[in-house]
C-alpha cells in the first residue's frame, strides 16, 4: 500500500520492506535536521497534536520534526486545556467528537492517551491520517522505528545480530512495539522479565510468527548470562539495573537503548561509556517523524 495517507496505529501494519524504505528516507533526513540543509517540503501542511497523556521526546520530536520541515503545528500537551477534561462543570467532549472537529484544522494527527484503543477508535473517525503516538499499554509503533533505526546507524546492519530487551515488558508498551518490528529481521531474540512482568502468551506467539522460531525467554533474577553475548541491549523500567560493573562484562561493543526516560534501570556511570546509545537514539526519533511525515503525507514517495 506505501506510507501516503497511512495511519500509524501498530507496527504489524509495516512490512520489512516498508521499515527499510522509511530508515532510507530517514538517513535523507540527516542533513536537514543537523543544520547543513533546509527545506520547506512539508510548507502548508498542518501537523495536529492530541497529548492526553504527558510526554517529552515523542511530542517534542514530532513538532520539531514538521517545524524543521516547514510545517505547522497545533494542538494540546494536556487535556486539562481543552472540553476533554470535563472540568469546570462543562460536558466532556469525547474522543470521536474531538477527532471530527480537530481533523477539519490539519491535515495530520498524532495522539497519545493513557485509553487502550484510543488511536485505533481516532483513525476510525478521522478523514486525516492518524498516528499513534503511544496507546495505553498496547503499542507506541513509531518508538519502534526510531529504535530499529538507531540500531541500523549504529551496527549498520540489523540482520545477523543477537538482541536482547530487559526489564518490565507487560506494561510497556514501547517494548512490545520493538519486539514486533525487530521481529521482522533476521535475528536471535531474547526476552528477560520477572515472570509477572513477561509478555502474555499471545504477544509471544506473534513475535515467533514474525521471527520465524522461538525468541529465548527468561525470567531468572540476573539478566547477565542471557545479555552477556548480546550485541545490542534494549533497557526499560527495572527491575533490573544495568551498571558499568555489569557493562564490563560484556561484548566491548554491546550498544545499549533506552526509550527514556531513564530510571535508576540504567546506571549514570554508562552514560559517558560508547556503548550508551539512548541519547543518541533521540536524534534518530527526530529524523525518523521526519521521514514519516513527509511520506505519509505524500511529500516524498
Amino acid at each position: 500500500m506505501g506510507f501516503v495517507g497511512k495511519d500509524v496505529i501498530s507496527i504489524l501494519d509495516f512490512t520489512r520492506k516498508d521499515l527499510e524504505h522509511l530508515f532510507k528516507v530517514s538517513d535523507g533526513m540527516i542533513p536537514i535536521a543537523q543544520g547543513k540543509h533546509k527545506s520547506r517540503i512539508l510548507e502548508g501542511k498542518n501537523l495536529g497534536v492530541l497529548f492526553y497523556e504527558p510526554s517529552t521526546r515523542t511530542r517534542i520530536s514530532f513538532e520539531a520534526a514538521m517545524l524543521r520541515l516547514g510545517g505547522a503545528i497545533t494542538g494540546f500537551s494536556s487535556p486539562s486545556v481543552t472540553r476533554a477534561s470535563g472540568t469546570g462543570g462543562e460536558p466532556k467532549e469525547e474522543l470521536d467528537d474531538m477527532i471530527r472537529v480537530v481533523e477539519k484544522y490539519v491535515d495530520i494527527m498524532v495522539i497519545r492517551s493513557l485509553t487502550e484503543g484510543s488511536a485505533k477508535t481516532a483513525a476510525e473517525y478521522s478523514k486525516v491520517p492518524v498516528i499513534n503516538g503511544g496507546d495505553g499499554v498496547t503499542e507506541h509503533p513509531t518508538q519502534a522505528m526510531l529504535d530499529l533505526f538507531t540500531i541500523l546507524k549504529e551496527k549498520r546492519k540489523i540482520d545477523g545480530l543477537e538482541i536482547a530487551q530487559i526489564g518490565n515488558l507487560a506494561n510497556s508498551r514501547s517494548a512490545k512495539s520493538f519486539l514486533l518490528g525487530v521481529a521482522s529481521f533476521d535475528v536471535d531474540l531474547t526476552l528477560v522479565s520477572p515472570k509477572e512482568s513477561s509478555l502474555s502468551n499471545e504477544l509471544v506467539a506473534k513475535i515467533r510468527s514474525r521471527l520465524g522460531h522461538e525468541p529465548r525467554i527468561s525470567n531468572e533474577s540476573d539478566p547477565l548470562p542471557y545479555i552477556r553475548n548480546a550485541d545490542v541491549v534494549r533497557v526499560n523500567t527495572g527491575p533490573y539495573v544495568l551498571n558499568r560493573e555489569m557493562l564490563n562484562e560484556m561484548k566491548p561493543d554491546v550498544t545499549i537503548l533506552h526509550p527514556l526516560p531513564r530510571g535508576p534501570e540504567i546506571a549514570r556511570d554508562v552514560d559517558e561509556t560508547k556503548n550508551a546509545a539512548y541519547f543518541r537514539q533521540v536524534f534518530c526519533g527526530l529524523v525518523t517523524r521526519m521521514a514519516l511525515l513527509s511520506l505519509i503525507l505524500g511529500r516524498i514517495k
